[in-house]
């Protein structure tokens, strides 16, 4: 896709692991994933936990190394960045706001000297203290919270307060994509509405492009754009929101969107799968979702399902769905 700023194409990440007996083996976390993000647009990523997203995230990062597949962000394949200088001018590029605010602030240091490290790194020999002092001011009234904020310790600060911090260091050094895991599933729901407001503000203001990570459908639905259905490290539903919610094609799919409360006042049945998730270190053959499909046909146990256009941008990796559409 030629507006495209994120391209990822057949993605693997696969780690090794022992089981308890000492056997070696294979957990394949993300198993052969593909799309692309458009500039300026929310992608979002759903799916149960353990599904790949967080993990497909780091890949993006380039804190995991992907197994195989490519990516390539703004033109640059991220698996072939070399030496410190490149990997420093991609990290400018970008950044990561964390799901746990807490965690992710050193509890020792004041919040302006944790605004000021991503400074010192890029910018050390050419940025005074005096300027630093005034791009962190600055950082704090973008994200809604006062200068004198940066005298303060993580812990004298509520948990919305801290994840603006977090907004505030990913943003330090101007990147044109964040990558948002979970943002806002640490805090309370008023908070939730407005740190995703804030979200929605920044976007505009600096023409953001956001991968949205998230398991709350709710939330997905009012930040994203176009929406990934991830299960077991593969993509198996992928289009435009209204698309995905109005014509859901992957009974996986369904079955998440009828266990969410509900987006409008329209009651949806509640679809309960049966059966556990299967492991990603032993997954099914063919459709990793047959175990637990209600709709399971014989080349689904035999044929893993290829995601494929069925209908305009609407994606599906399911054989039943194929063959109605």
């Amino acid at each position: 896709m030629e507006d495209s700023i994120v391209v990822l194409e057949h993605v693997k990440k696969y780690f090794d692991i022992r089981d308890s007996d000492g056997k070696k083996g294979t957990l394949r976390a993300v198993d052969d994933v593909s799309f692309a993000i458009k500039k300026g647009e929310t992608f979002g990523l759903v799916g149960e936990s353990g599904c790949g997203k967080s993990t497909l995230g780091k890949t993006l990062l380039n804190l995991s190394p992907i197994t195989d597949g490519t990516i390539h962000i703004e033109g640059k394949d991220v698996s072939q960045l070399k030496g410190r200088s490149e990997k420093v001018q991609f990290g400018s590029k970008v950044q990561l706001v964390f799901q746990d605010p807490s965690a992710c602030l050193n509890p020792r240091n004041k919040i302006g000297t944790i605004l000021a490290e991503p400074f010192k790194i890029h910018f050390k020999k050419t940025m005074n203290k005096q300027e630093m002092e005034q791009k962190i001011d600055e950082l704090l009234t973008m994200v809604g919270l006062a200068p004198e904020y940066k005298h303060r310790y993580p812990h004298e600060m509520s948990g919305g307060q801290k994840q603006r911090i977090g907004i505030a260091r990913a943003l330090a050094l101007n990147p044109d994509i964040i990558i948002c895991d979970e943002p806002v599933s640490a805090l309370d729901v008023s908070i939730q509405a407005q740190v995703i407001n804030l979200l929605e503000e920044l976007q505009e203001k600096l023409d953001l492009t956001y991968l949205f990570i998230s398991h709350d459908l709710g939330v997905v639905y009012h930040m994203c754009d176009r929406i990934a259905v991830m299960y077991l490290g593969n993509i198996v539903e992928l289009a435009d929101k209204k698309a995905l919610y109005e014509e859901t094609l992957h009974p996986y799919t369904q079955a998440l969107i009828s266990a969410a409360p509900s987006i409008d006042q329209v009651k949806k049945e509640r679809i309960v799968l049966k059966g556990d998730v299967p492991s990603p270190s032993d997954p099914p053959k063919g459709c990793k979702f047959h175990t637990r499909c209600p709709y399971t046909m014989d080349i689904c146990k035999k044929e893993k399902p290829l995601l494929e256009e069925v209908k305009d941008n609407h994606y599906v990796a399911c054989h039943l769905c194929k063959q109605r559409n």
